[in-house]
């Protein structure tokens, strides 16, 4: 195996690999001799079929296969041995020519691959402790008054009524829409229930309002609806935080529509919310809701503040990405066949997540930040034992609790979204301590809008 590359640029190279016969045949070999003992072929004993036979039946394939193996292990190899910081994965060059896998007269076998590299790039806005803007919200009385009449709607009593009015409570059916503005098979849906007042504007219920059951809205959920866009995927589109985008459009079909009787303000009212005799009072309740809504206001403040400084990170990092490699690659590493007008049309945002991943993976090297599994197994077992007294099984046992961690440690996409929580939690952590942080005071309608 000869190995060769030739850098192009800062962000891209062309890798020359040459397959030896040495490198593939023992390979192809032992598969033959495998297919040799448990072919079954009409004339011949089984384990004595001919090793010409076997060739000429499945010798491209084999060849095909055994080039694939010692073509991914070498590029791997080569990678970590040189250190090479890649961007996606080799592919093919547009001129690799075509092979003759004829296994009969196969020799060497000479590959081109072209291949994006992590550029050299300084990520120098966050160490000049840029100032940001943190809004606070004071839960004034006529503020918690409105989120109590929204509490009261939500426990009252419902009756079903013909066309959506202002209070009205609407149960949907969302299903995402493909780039004709229709649904498609595949297509991600959720069924789940809105009221008009988590628009993000009030001139947006004029889309809803007088619509009857079996009717439709279309709109980009993520841009109409308050509350930030990780919320929403989960509550609302019932997806991983970052499936979609603003940009990504939805049909909202009308399934239910309900005006609801305002609940009375009474114990069975607190029990319904805190639990039994958590509550006994108005003041004691107004009192809890200004602590739950405080705090719910401040982690989203929190939020709001972080994104200002990741937009000024993103803006100001500048990054030469191998554009034209990248769109060729996307388009060979798509799971469903894509064009080159959807790549062109999807390519700005992936290439922001891309910015920002490589960031991040810079600011956690510079900064020794990193996420051990000791603490992906502490994470795991401290929201399995929240989830578990949210059923009523506070009491779980530390055993019991230590099987369904250890269960859930081996689901790879459970470990990886841990990780990521985790990760972006001691991001945020480190941020907040780079940062001159401002407080600004606005209203709640000001602060959701």
């Amino acid at each position: 195996m000869n190995i060769v590359l030739d850098k192009k640029s800062d962000n891209f190279a062309h890798l020359s690999l040459r397959v030896d016969h040495e490198d593939y045949a023992p390979r192809v070999e032992k598969e033959i001799d495998k297919y040799r003992k448990q072919a079954s072929i009409k004339g011949f004993r089984q384990g004595k079929v001919p090793r010409s036979v076997i060739i000429n039946m499945t010798g491209e394939r084999l060849l095909a296969d055994a080039l694939n193996e010692v073509l991914s292990a070498s590029i791997n190899q080569y990678i970590e041995e040189q250190s090479l910081e890649v961007i996606g994965y080799p592919i093919p060059t547009e001129t690799q020519s075509e092979l003759d896998l004829n296994y009969k007269k196969a020799d060497s076998f000479d590959f081109e691959y072209e291949m994006g590299l992590v550029p050299s790039f300084e990520v120098g806005f966050i160490e000049k402790n840029p100032k940001v803007t943190r809004e606070t919200v004071e839960m004034d009385d006529s503020t918690l008054d409105e989120e109590i009449i929204k509490l009261r709607k939500r426990h009252g009593s419902p009756s079903e009524v013909e066309a959506i009015g202002k209070d009205s409570v609407i149960n949907v059916n969302i299903e995402e829409l493909g780039r004709d503005k229709l649904p498609f098979d595949g297509s991600h849906s959720n069924e789940t229930s809105i009221t008009l007042d988590m628009l993000a504007k009030d001139r947006y219920a004029k889309k809803f309002i007088g619509k009857k059951v079996g009717e439709y809205v279309d709109l980009e959920i993520l841009g109409y609806f308050k509350d930030d866009a990780a919320a929403l995927s989960r509550h609302i589109l019932g997806a991983e935080p970052d499936r979609f985008t603003k940009k990504d459009r939805f049909r909202i079909h009308i399934t239910k529509i309900q005006d609801v009787e305002l609940a009375e303000v009474d114990q069975a009212f607190y029990d319904a919310l805190f639990g039994p005799d958590a509550v006994t009072d108005e003041q004691s309740f107004r009192n809890k809701l200004t602590e739950i809504y405080s705090k719910q206001i401040e982690e989203q403040a929190d939020k709001k503040m972080i994104g200002q400084v990741i937009d000024g990170i993103l803006d100001k990092t500048k990054i030469d990405l191998p554009k034209a490699f990248l769109k060729r690659w996307i388009m060979r590493s798509n799971e469903k066949p894509i064009t080159e007008e959807e790549v062109e049309k999807d390519y700005p945002e992936f290439s922001k997540r891309l910015k920002w991943s490589l960031i991040v993976n810079r600011i956690g090297k510079d900064q020794d930040i990193r996420v051990e599994p000791e603490e992906i197994k502490e994470h795991t077992a401290t929201q399995l034992r929240a989830q578990m007294a949210s059923y009523g099984l506070a009491d779980l046992g530390d055993e019991q609790v230590e099987q369904y961690v250890m269960s859930m440690l081996q689901q790879r996409e459970h470990v990886e979204k841990t990780r990521d929580t985790i990760m972006e939690e001691k991001l945020n952590s480190f941020f907040k301590s780079k940062v001159r942080i401002k407080d600004k005071k606005v209203t709640l309608e000001q602060f959701t809008s």
